[in-house]
């Protein structure tokens, strides 16, 4: 597994340093994802896609999906109670 298998060592050493461990899981799932183990990353994921109701999650979860070459729709992901779900950009948008 080489680097991937390093990587992996390394958010093990860092369990702990966050307050809910959602940075490491996504980053655990995004590395997974990027060394073929899709069903470890799809695992994680499932765990992660709940939390982005609290936590600002979007991007991990995109980054994840993007890492599996599955498809995401960024207003999939529920907005927390009281704002509104935010879409990626249009293509045709000036700030593109």
């Amino acid at each position: 597994m080489g680097k991937f298998g390093e990587a992996l060592e390394e958010l093990d050493r860092a369990k702990g340093l966050t307050e809910d461990g959602r940075d490491l899981t996504s980053a655990r799932a995004y590395v997974y994802a990027r060394s073929g183990q899709a069903q470890q990353a799809q695992r994680l994921l499932a765990k992660l896609e709940p939390l982005a109701d609290e936590k600002p999650l979007a991007y991990e979860i995109a980054a994840i999906h993007a890492a599996l070459g599955s498809d995401f729709e960024p207003g999939r992901l529920h907005a927390p109670a009281g704002r509104a779900a935010r879409s990626a950009p249009a293509a045709t948008s000036p700030c593109l």
